[in-house]
């Protein structure tokens, strides 16, 4: 589920700015920078450094054909998931 918000967060508030147009984009874009980075933080924080597959999300997007979308964050992944949060 943090691989989803992670991913997620910043599409809704990219969306929001752009659909409500208002004059406080700045701000409504910092808030979710600091959400970003917040919830990076705590996925390192609760990261258990060990071979496997952590904060994993799979979800059937079009079964008839079999595509599934799965998400989650390896060691290195960890590393480039804050290096992009900050």
């Amino acid at each position: 589920m943090v691989t989803l918000l992670l991913l997620l967060l910043p599409l809704f508030a990219a969306c929001f700015i752009l659909i409500t147009r208002s004059p406080l984009y700045k701000q409504i874009a910092l808030a979710a920078s600091i959400a970003e980075l917040a919830i990076a933080l705590f996925a390192l924080a609760t990261f258990v450094p060990d071979a496997s597959m952590q904060f994993a999300a799979s979800y059937s997007w079009m079964p008839e054909i079999g595509v599934n979308f799965k998400v989650g964050m390896d060691g290195i992944s960890i590393l480039l998931v804050l290096l992009t949060a900050v």
